[in-house]
């Protein structure tokens, strides 16, 4: 069962941005923040954590949209990006007039990464987002940036002459009944197989569960009714060059991922231009998805220089190295 659920919110040669919807949630994840004039109100306040790999243009014009969405919400908008993300932030929350604002509407967390470093600062409608609010400061290990108890969130460093990140989602593990092993089990199954999952799941300290009328310790229903296998996982890489560094970066970020999201700015016949302009081409993004060794591999942000016609073509030049 999925846990994430993405849609690219554009078209494939349009601006770049992501939703992951959180299944059985009435929440999402903002992965750039382009043109969002396709989603509804109703989907951009469902936003509560937003992901910018830069702030090129075509990556965070969406970001006033969002805002104007969620200004009169009593929420939380969370948003991570690279050096200087906060200051581009407060900037622009300095360019409009909030004097209606009370205290009960938007408050946004900004979280900003600098090498292995995370800096957290906010801005409060209290003081109509005046004045950029020094948190904390923490140290990223295995560059996990942000961590909930059933996923968490890594990034890595890019290049695009200047800063840019790659984000991946990566859900636990989870437990999941052996249905073979449940078919040979004794009691049939019921509302007691979901009550031992969520005991498993929340990691909650029960030493046995009534099963029916028959009392079983839960290291044996374990054992003998369930299987733990990986998560979802999710990649997402958008403009940078392909060099050494990049390529080791983009292959660990994206190693196992069940879908790889990877921009392919350029043709390969177009190489060219992908180096002077620091994007990929389609045959170098197949390659990172076949050495990554994902599961799917998704091209997109694909330059407005080539036809739409063209782009089914361009895609098969992605399969085609991706399976190469």
């Amino acid at each position: 069962m999925s846990y994430f659920e993405p849609t690219l919110v554009n078209p494939l040669n349009e601006d770049p941005a992501l939703l992951i919807k959180i299944k059985n949630e009435k929440r999402s994840f903002l992965v750039d923040c382009g043109s969002l004039y396709r989603l509804s109100y109703r989907d951009m306040q469902k936003i509560t954590h937003v992901f910018i790999t830069h702030t090129h243009l075509d990556h965070f014009i969406g970001f006033d949209s969002l805002i104007r969405a969620n200004i009169g919400l009593d929420k939380t908008l969370h948003f991570f990006g690279p050096k200087f993300i906060a200051r581009q932030i407060h900037c622009k929350m300095l360019g409009y007039t909030w004097n209606l604002l009370c205290r009960e509407n938007l408050k946004i967390k900004i979280h900003e990464i600098d090498m292995e470093e995370l800096s957290e600062m906010a801005l409060f409608p209290s003081d109509c987002f005046q004045q950029c609010h020094i948190l904390e400061k923490q140290s990223l290990s295995n560059n996990i940036l942000y961590r909930e108890a059933n996923f968490f969130v890594t990034y890595s460093r890019l290049q695009h002459k200047i800063p840019c990140l790659g984000y991946a989602f990566t859900e636990e593990e989870r437990w999941h009944v052996d249905k073979k092993k449940l078919e040979a089990f004794e009691h049939a199954p019921g509302t007691w197989l979901n009550e031992i999952k969520e005991i498993l799941e929340t990691r909650t300290r029960v030493i046995s569960i009534k099963v029916e009328d028959k009392e079983y310790s839960m290291s044996y229903l374990q054992k003998c009714l369930f299987e733990k296998k990986p998560g979802q996982k999710i990649a997402y890489i958008t403009d940078t060059i392909f060099n050494e560094e990049t390529l080791a970066n983009s292959i660990e970020l994206a190693q196992s991922a069940d879908i790889l999201y990877c921009e392919t700015h350029y043709a390969a016949e177009d190489i060219a231009k992908a180096k002077d302009s620091y994007h990929l081409t389609t045959q170098q993004a197949g390659f990172i998805a076949k050495n990554a060794h994902v599961k799917k591999v998704v091209g997109f942000h694909f330059s407005p220089r080539y036809r739409l016609s063209r782009i089914p073509n361009l895609q098969k030049e992605i399969e085609d190295s991706f399976k190469k």
